[in-house]
């Protein structure tokens, strides 16, 4: 499954999820921080993601300490 469906997958889950009301006041400028935090959360996991699946298949492999 591609990437960007995961995504919307996830997004339509947590829409679902929410409550209807939220009891707070939520301005402009948050949701813009909320939302670049969220994208930049996701460009870094997607460019480091070589790296990333290396390190856990060394964490996991079966080879020796020497290795």
């Amino acid at each position: 499954m591609n990437i960007a469906v995961k995504c919307f997958f996830l997004c339509v889950m947590v829409s679902l999820l929410s409550p209807g009301t939220a009891h707070a006041y939520f301005d402009p400028g948050a949701g813009s921080m909320l939302l670049q935090a969220l994208s930049a959360g996701l460009v870094a996991i997607l460019v480091f993601w070589g790296k990333i699946k290396r390190a856990v298949r060394r964490l996991f492999s079966k080879k020796g300490p020497d290795e």
